[in-house]
């Protein structure tokens, strides 16, 4: 239990993998996730960590949670700009784990076409 979310931050590798750190605001809000490589995907929804009332795995539920719906949006986002974006500019605009995996979408529509 704790009431200060930051204290968790050294502990998120080992509940997340390729989760160096997440992204607060200066109220203590949970706005993204950071890998150790620095590249940071934004979350479609704020965690609010005080919420949970001390509760660390209540709101550590919230990020895994958020986590995957933020990806499934910005992977389908990603889809949708490869389609107008040349490929050299697509891969630098988005973070690397989402190009391997638009990547992988195109190339997998593309064999079966």
């Amino acid at each position: 239990e704790t009431k200060d979310p930051l204290r968790v931050q050294p502990h998120l590798k080992k509940c997340f993998e390729g989760i160096a750190k997440l992204e607060f605001t200066e109220k203590k809000e949970i706005v993204g996730m950071i890998s150790s490589e620095g590249e940071t995907v934004p979350f479609d929804t704020t965690i609010v960590p005080a919420d949970a009332k001390g509760m660390v795995e209540k709101w550590l539920i919230q990020v895994r949670d958020v986590m995957k719906s933020s990806l499934v949006s910005i992977i389908k986002e990603s889809v949708e700009a490869y389609k107008n974006t040349p490929r050299k500019d697509w891969v630098i605009d988005w973070p690397g784990q989402i190009v391997l995996a638009g990547s992988q979408i195109y190339w997998t529509r593309e064999v079966e076409e």
